[in-house]
């Protein structure tokens, strides 16, 4: 009978932390669409989300969201450290967000050197081009005093009516060259689209 109550008090438990992380985080819209050059101006930027990055005493990230009727923004501050190690900066949405695995509507979206983008999975390096179809981010290398990346994805892109926005899984994935990550939410994994954050409009 202990052993019962004990299973029943865990499985209690679990869900009360799933229905915890299942709570979406509501993405401001703005009326007031940013240019994607890296400069953060901040009467375009101060209404919009902010995505706290899971940081370490060396970082000091920012991630900042907000839509319109057309695009969905994601702005990556800060992305070099004060030891002057670049990051890289990656947006992960999966537009069913009853879906746990990798498909179709699962994109990757990649700004470092180059905009990478892929549907259906990730890390493809041969899909990387300047002027990508139905999204923009501006790259490395950064203008003098500039420390951000914004991206700019179009709903066309992710096949979604901007007249009937509800949810979506959403993360994002900041990344250096020895191979350290920091997720937005911080238990989010790339490979795994289930773990990504739920947000809504």
């Amino acid at each position: 009978m202990k052993n019962i109550q004990r299973i029943i008090f865990t499985l209690f438990i679990l869900n009360s932390f799933i229905s915890i992380a299942q709570v979406p985080v509501e993405i401001i819209r703005t009326e007031n669409p940013p240019v994607i050059d890296g400069v953060i101006e901040q009467d375009i930027w101060n209404n919009a989300t902010d995505l706290e990055i899971n940081n370490t005493a060396k970082n000091d990230f920012k991630v900042l969201v907000t839509y319109d009727r057309s695009h969905l923004y994601v702005a990556f501050l800060n992305l070099t450290n004060s030891e002057g190690i670049r990051h890289h900066a990656e947006v992960l949405i999966n537009t069913q967000s009853d879906v746990q695995t990798w498909n179709e509507q699962c994109y990757w979206f990649h700004s470092s050197h180059s905009n990478c983008s892929s549907e259906g999975g990730y890390y493809v390096w041969s899909n990387c081009q300047s002027t990508p179809y139905g999204w923009r981010a501006n790259s490395f290398p950064l203008k003098q005093d500039q420390n951000a990346i914004e991206f700019k994805i179009s709903w066309a892109k992710l096949k979604m009516n901007p007249n009937n926005l509800e949810s979506l899984r959403f993360a994002v994935k900041i990344s250096d060259s020895g191979n350290h990550d920091f997720y937005w939410p911080a238990e989010a994994t790339i490979e795994n689209p289930e773990s990504w954050g739920l947000v809504s409009f």
